[in-house]
């Protein structure tokens, strides 16, 4: 498969977690995955600059009391194609009267070295693969993608 055909897959895909790992698999394509690493705590201080923006409008709609860091790669057919740092970023919002717990999970390519909120086709495939439909709308309210 070419490039480009892997791309429109990221694009437009479905995944699949597979039992107890921290791997998914295309549901169009079993030969495309992505893995997660394991979650570690890390303080705002050390959150990638690309991702103050973003940080700081998503701390305006919740109360980000966490930020996880996890390391992982899209591989197709075992050959790794990117490598990611993704960012969980947990807490609650107020709706309703009662606090909501929330987790959203977000990243960035690593060569966005400025302050946007600017999100890539791998970070896009991520983010829709990883979060509900809440956490999705605070991404949208909080980006221009």
């Amino acid at each position: 498969m070419n490039f480009e055909n892997i791309k429109s897959l990221r694009e437009k895909n479905d995944w699949h977690q597979v039992n107890g790992e921290r791997r998914y698999i295309s549901k169009d394509d079993v030969y495309l995955s992505f893995w997660l690493g394991e979650e570690t705590v890390i303080e705002y201080f050390n959150l990638p600059k690309n991702l103050h923006s973003f940080d700081g409008y998503l701390s305006q709609l919740a109360q980000i009391t966490k930020i996880e860091e996890m390391s992982g790669a899209f591989e197709y057919n075992s050959v790794k194609l990117e490598n990611f740092k993704l960012y969980k970023f947990s807490g609650h919002v107020h709706r309703h009267g009662s606090m909501k717990p929330i987790s959203v999970y977000f990243t960035v390519h690593p060569s966005i070295n400025d302050d946007k909120t600017e999100i890539d086709m791998f970070s896009k495939a991520l983010i829709h693969a990883l979060n509900d439909k809440y956490a999705l709308n605070l991404i949208i309210r909080c980006t221009d993608d």
